[in-house]
C-alpha cells in the first residue's frame, strides 16, 4: 500500500467555521424567504395568514424528518466506509476526525433536503386529508380521489428518496475512490476485489433500483394522463405495449440485479458490463413493439381499437362536468311553410347564412383531426 503515514486535517478551525457559515446561510435564506412570503400575504389579506403558516410548519416537520433520515444514511454509509477502509488504509483519517465523521454526514443531508420538491409539504397535507370520490380508473381501478389527492405526494416522496439514494452512492464511491485508488490502492479492478466495499456499493445501487421499481407503477399510471390528439388517456398502444412493460420492468429490474450479483462474486466484469446493458435494451425492444404495434395493429383500424378508450375518454369526462345525466329529448318540427311566410320573413330570410364560418371552421378542423377514423 506504500507509505501509511496519516495525514493531518490543516486549519481545522477554518474548516468548522466554513462548515457552520454554510448551516447559517441556508437557514438564514429560508427564514427570508419565509419572512417575505409572510409581508406579501399579509398585504393581501390577513385572514390567509392561518393557512401560510400551516404551510410553513408542515414544510418544516417535513424537511426536518428529511433531515434526519438522510443524516441517517449517511451516518450508515460513513460508518461502513470506515469499518471498510480503516483496515487496509490507515491514512483515512477523514473518517476519524469528528469534524468528517459527523460534519459531512450532516452537510450533505442538508444539500439532499434542498433536492425535496417545492410542494412537498403542500402535497402532503393534501394526502393527510383525502376526499373520495367513489368513482375508479377503468384501468387500475383506483378511486379518483387517490390521483387527485395522494398520488402527487407518492411521487415526490419516491423522487426525493430516488435522489437521496443516488447522492449517498456517489459519496461512498467518492470516498473509496479518494482513499483507495489515490493512496495507492490500485485501479478499479482492485477495488472489485475487495468484497466489502463491492457488497456496500451493491446494496446502495440495489437500494436505488428497488425504489426505481416504485417508480414505474407511477410511470404506468402517468399513461391516464397522456395527451393524444383530441383526447387524454391510455390508447391501445399504451395498454397494450407500455402498461405491460412497466409492469415488467420490476422484475427484469431484479433479474438484472441478481445476475449482476453473481458476475461481481465470479469477478467476470464482461459479463457485468452485460448485465447492466440488458435493461436499456429491454427499452429499446419495448420502443420497437411500440411503433410495430401502432402502425401495423392500429393505423389500419384505428376507428375499431380506439374506439373503448375513446369512449372512456368521453364517459369520464362527462362524469367530471357533471354530464353523465342528461337526456336528450327530441322536439319535432310541426308546422307548414307557405308563400305568405316567406313573403313576410323576406328580410329575415335573406339574412340567414348559408354556412356559419365559426361552426364549419370547427367542424372541418374536427374532419381532419380524426381523418384516419
Amino acid at each position: 500500500m506504500g507509505n501509511k503515514q496519516k495525514i493531518k486535517i490543516k486549519h481545522k478551525g477554518w474548516w468548522i467555521a466554513a462548515l457552520i457559515a454554510v448551516f447559517l446561510v441556508v437557514i438564514g435564506y429560508g427564514a427570508a424567504t419565509v419572512y417575505l412570503n409572510y409581508i406579501n400575504i399579509k398585504e393581501i389579506g390577513e385572514q390567509y395568514l392561518s393557512i401560510y403558516i400551516k404551510n410553513v410548519q408542515a414544510d418544516i416537520i417535513l424537511k426536518s424528518g428529511c433531515f434526519v433520515l438522510a443524516f441517517i444514511l449517511f451516518m450508515i454509509s460513513d460508518l461502513i466506509i470506515k469499518k471498510n477502509l480503516l483496515k487496509w488504509e490507515p491514512t483515512a483519517t477523514y473518517l476519524t476526525s469528528p469534524l468528517g465523521f459527523w460534519g459531512m454526514p450532516a452537510l450533505l443531508a442538508l444539500i439532499t433536503v434542498c433536492f425535496a420538491p417545492y410542494h412537498m409539504a403542500e402535497s402532503a397535507l393534501v394526502a393527510s386529508n383525502p376526499s373520495w370520490f367513489s368513482v375508479l380508473d377503468p384501468i387500475f381501478f383506483k378511486d379518483v380521489g387517490y390521483y387527485v389527492f395522494q398520488r402527487p405526494l407518492f411521487i415526490n416522496a419516491t423522487i426525493w428518496g430516488i435522489v437521496l439514494l443516488a447522492l449517498v452512492f456517489a459519496y461512498s464511491v467518492f470516498v473509496y475512490f479518494l482513499y483507495y485508488v489515490r493512496n495507492g490502492g490500485g485501479g478499479f479492478s482492485k477495488i472489485l476485489k475487495q468484497q466489502r466495499i463491492v457488497v456496500h456499493l451493491t446494496i446502495c445501487v440495489l437500494a436505488i433500483f428497488a425504489l426505481t421499481t416504485v417508480a414505474f407503477s407511477f410511470s404506468a399510471e402517468e399513461l391516464l394522463f397522456t395527451q393524444s390528439g383530441d383526447t387524454t388517456g391510455g390508447k391501445y398502444t399504451d395498454m397494450t405495449v407500455w402498461l405491460n412493460y412497466y409492469k415488467l420492468s420490476p422484475i427484469f429490474l431484479f433479474a438484472i440485479i441478481l445476475a449482476a450479483i453473481i458476475f461481481i462474486v465470479k469477478k467476470k466484469p464482461k459479463h457485468l458490463i452485460g448485465s447492466v446493458l440488458a435493461y436499456p435494451a429491454i427499452w429499446v425492444v419495448a420502443v420497437i413493439c411500440a411503433v410495430v404495434v401502432q402502425q401495423f395493429v392500429v393505423r389500419p383500424n384505428e376507428a375499431s381499437m380506439e374506439r373503448p378508450y375513446i369512449k372512456n375518454n368521453i364517459q369520464y369526462t362527462n362524469m367530471a362536468y357533471n354530464l353523465d345525466d342528461i337526456t336528450e329529448i327530441e322536439y319535432p318540427v310541426s308546422g307548414v311553410v307557405t308563400p305568405a311566410a316567406v313573403a313576410q320573413n323576406e328580410s329575415d330570410i335573406e339574412n340567414i347564412r348559408i354556412a356559419d364560418i365559426d361552426a364549419t371552421l370547427q367542424a372541418f378542423n374536427q374532419l381532419q383531426s380524426f381523418r384516419t377514423f
